[in-house]
């Protein structure tokens, strides 16, 4: 500060420090608020920084290029950040400016870090190395970081305390060589971590053995994802379970989702699940494994020391063959919760042997995913028979399946049994149409357990909407998630919709995403948002055919509505207008929305009632369940 007042020959007054702060928002995420760091970093004036920064917590940006100059204004604020607690960049390059020497001249110095004496994270692992950093999350996903990169990550693992969670993600040139640094920061007693992402690293089987390294002296460290390194293998695996078995293994979640595994790891990935008191979520979707891997996969969940209570085995290329060993498991092990079998050719006879496991008294699976195209009329009356004798099971993924109405008619019994304890059902894309509705609907009104029904990417149209829609009015009715997205119905059925967030006690969550409801449709269902008896929580309306004609029935939604927390309306030509009158509802002081995701940006309220905004990517967590797509060819690694 006294720097530029000297060149500047004046004081800087007051307003103009007061104008800076209230440039930063409270939720900091877009690159384009460099430009309001770049003003703190040219202040110089420690107090004043730390002032200005005392409320930031949250830190995103993406798909930026970082100069030096822009690297250094970023480590100088998060150095003087005190209160910063997550920082997630992803997508991004770093800039490395090194003169002294260029031993790869024909490619960009950035993708040379390796043989250069510091890498281009430097300066910002400087910055999380003071005392008084307190960030806990660290996400450089798609960063082109290097083997360099990874020796200054390591020493931020040694000093800084409060780090509990580091995501590396796709970034490729780390390697071996990158995790063997890594890991010597891993296994210091400062180290806090608990969460480590390495997924798509390019790493192969002999990083494996440094992390088992890890595993065996980490007192903290409990998930570890290495998902879609390609090149891992068997032997890498192997290498892992050493580090698994170990006592003082604390490892609670691993992720080995298409990491080319066949049946040869199976063997050990058994032994540690007779073995690890810790590991209660594994992984291993995506691989090769056939009936042999998981006929070994089963001895060790039959052992009575297994804690495993999530399972993950989509697209193994498993066939009827296993379903009698995995049924048998079922019936001895109490800590399964979850299985997704998702993806695999099972059969009718393959559901008919699980699904004798599955009826037996002490089978403890509350979640299932069979997503696919090979169940049959045949195998839903076998699981018809589950729902109502299970009192266990509260989700199922039947999602993808071609079985169309008839399906429903199959299901429908069971699902209106007093037995059935189902909570959650996915039925997304299974060639539905309005013909099932009416016995859906009957479903709604009398079943009492059920919260949660997604129908998405069916064709079930207006009249379909609103034959459901009987089912919704009853006040049996326990639905809080109605999924309907991309379920080919008009604006004409919203008048039937908007009578139920007006009168439903239990609705919560809607989604009605790409469906032409156009802004006739938009402005019945605003008339039943208005209503005070609504309780919905958040509405999805993306792609619905939406013009800035709509936004002021939005608005006034947004004043009056005292339920409603989140509202998505992303890519829609709500025009200038449109988005004026969308912040001017925001920022009332009646308005109770907390986030709107709005083209791109999600604009939040601070607790002033002022909207601020920030890019909005959606979740960025890694969820297994959401993977396979249905088909049986589906190749995991289509989705690197």
């Amino acid at each position: 500060m006294k720097d530029i007042e000297e060149k500047l020959g004046c004081k800087i007054s007051h307003e103009i420090k007061t104008w800076v702060i209230s440039s930063l928002p409270s939720n900091i995420n877009q690159y384009y608020y460099l430009e309001e760091f770049y003003y703190l970093y040219e202040i110089q004036e420690e107090n004043f920084v730390k002032n200005a920064l005392e409320h930031l917590t949250n830190l995103e940006t993406r798909e930026k290029i970082f100069t030096q100059m822009d690297q250094m204004v970023l480590s100088f604020c998060v150095k003087h950040c005190h209160q910063l607690e997550s920082l997630l960049i992803h997508y991004c390059v770093f800039r490395f400016e090194d003169h002294e020497e260029e031993e790869f001249p024909s490619l960009p110095k950035w993708l040379c870090q390796g043989q250069a004496k510091r890498s281009s994270i430097y300066l910002l692992c400087q910055a999380l190395e003071v005392p008084n950093c307190k960030l806990k999350k660290l996400r450089l996903n798609g960063c082109f970081l290097s083997i360099t990169s990874c020796w200054h990550l390591a020493a931020v693992l040694r000093t800084n305390q409060s780090l509990t969670e580091l995501d590396l993600g796709y970034n490729q040139y780390i390697g071996d060589s990158g995790v063997q640094l890594l890991c010597e920061g891993l296994k210091h007693p400062n180290c806090k971590l608990q969460r480590l992402g390495l997924w798509n690293c390019g790493l192969k089987g002999a990083s494996c053995g440094d992390l088992a390294a890890v595993l065996r002296t980490s007192q903290s460290l409990m998930e570890l994802e290495l998902r879609d390194n390609v090149s891992l293998g068997d032997s890498g695996v192997q290498l892992l379970c050493e580090g698994l078995k170990h006592p003082n293994c604390k490892l609670q979640r691993l992720g080995l989702h298409s990491c080319s595994l066949t049946a040869a790891c199976c063997g050990d990935l058994s032994c540690v699940l007779s073995t690890s008191q810790a590991l209660t979520e594994l992984d291993i979707g995506g691989n090769k494994l056939g009936e042999s891997g998981v006929q070994l996969l089963c001895e060790g969940l039959k052992h009575p020391n297994c804690k495993l209570q999530k399972l993950t085995l989509g697209c193994c290329r498993l066939t009827s063959t296993c379903c009698e060993d995995l049924a048998s498991a079922l019936k001895t092990n109490q800590s399964l919760k979850e299985l997704d079998l998702s993806g695999n050719k099972l059969g009718e006879t393959g559901i008919k042997l699980l699904c004798k496991g599955l009826k037996y008294q002490n089978c403890s699976v509350q979640k299932l995913g069979l997503r696919g195209r090979s169940l049959t009329a045949t195998s839903l009356g076998d699981l018809a028979s589950v729902l109502t004798k299970n009192q266990s099971l509260t989700e199922l993924d039947l999602g993808y399946s071609k079985w169309g109405d008839l399906g429903v008619k199959l299901l429908y019994k069971a699902l209106k049994h007093p037995n059935c304890k189902l909570q959650k059902i996915k039925l997304e894309c299974c060639l539905l149409t309005a013909a099932c509705c009416d016995d859906l609907a009957s479903v709604l009104g009398t079943n009492q357990t059920l919260m949660e029904l997604d129908l998405r990417n069916n064709e079930l149209r207006d009249s379909g909407v609103k034959h459901l829609c009987a089912g919704l009015k009853r006040e049996n009715c326990k639905i809080q998630k109605l999924v309907l997205s991309n379920c080919y119905f008009t604006g004409v059925c919203c008048g039937t919709l908007s009578a139920i967030l007006s009168k439903s006690q239990s609705l919560r969550e809607l989604d009605v995403c790409y469906n032409k409801l156009g802004d006739a449709g938009m402005k019945l269902l605003c008339d039943g948002l208005r209503q005070p008896d609504c309780k919905l929580q958040k509405l999805r309306l993306t792609g619905c055919g939406l013009t800035p004609a709509c936004c002021e029935d939005l608005s006034v939604v947004l004043t009056t509505n005292q339920s409603l927390t989140e509202l998505n309306i992303n890519h829609d030509a709500l025009g200038d207008l449109g988005m004026k009158r969308l912040r001017d509802g925001l920022n009332s002081a009646s308005c109770k929305l907390q986030t709107l995701l709005l083209n791109g940006e999600a604009i939040k309220r601070d607790g002033d009632g002022k909207g601020d905004e920030e890019g909005y990517n959606g979740d960025e967590d890694y969820n297994g369940d959401e993977d396979y797509s249905g088909d049986e060819d589906y190749n995991p690694e289509d989705h690197l």
